[in-house]
């Protein structure tokens, strides 16, 4: 019974993996625009004056040979998304824990910055933890192995959070008045 479980894990896994990904390369604007929000940087512009971003002038700031570039595509009028690059040579490839959205709010002055957490993400841990439980004997090593998930996911989340910050500034600095939180 616990192979049956474990196999319907990994398979649950899977699946959203191949779901994140086809959403991500399609630019699917509902995957961009939903989920939970974990990182968040909010900036005031001009009242009443429309902001167009040029996304392939941002490619290009933000491409990468170290880690994977980062691509950005108009979703909606004043809505922006961004993603590393799935496909892309680079030194170190990681698995991300958020996707992109740039909001931008002409009538009430304000750009958002936001990183969504990313699906796989979300059902990563459980299901590993679910695992390790079954799978194990070892109470420490189950202890450890989630303590280790957990390190890495902050790190990864740290990672990327430090490129978004990256973003955040650069659209300040180009486009706005002046920064708030």
């Amino acid at each position: 019974m616990d192979g049956i479980v474990l196999i319907l894990i990994a398979m649950v896994c899977i699946a959203v993996g191949i779901a994140e990904t086809v959403c991500a390369a399609t630019w699917a604007p509902f995957y961009f625009r939903l989920g939970p929000t974990v990182y968040r940087r909010a900036y005031e512009i001009f009242h009443n004056s429309p902001v167009e971003i040029d996304v392939s002038s941002l490619g290009r700031e933000f491409h990468g040979s170290f880690l994977p570039s980062l691509v950005f595509k108009r979703i909606g009028q004043d809505e922006y998304a961004f993603r590393e690059t799935i496909l892309q040579p680079c030194l170190l490839r990681y698995v991300p824990v958020m996707r992109g959205h740039i909001h931008i709010k002409p009538d009430t002055g304000a750009m958002i910055v936001e990183g969504r957490l990313g699906w796989f993400s979300m059902i990563f841990p459980p299901c590993f933890v679910g695992i390790v439980v079954l799978a194990s004997e070892s109470f420490l090593f189950s202890v450890g192995a989630i303590a280790a998930v957990g390190l890495i996911m902050g790190f990864l989340y740290s990672v990327q959070a430090r490129r978004f910050n990256k973003v955040a500034a650069y659209l300040n600095n180009r486009f706005l008045r002046r920064g708030a939180s």
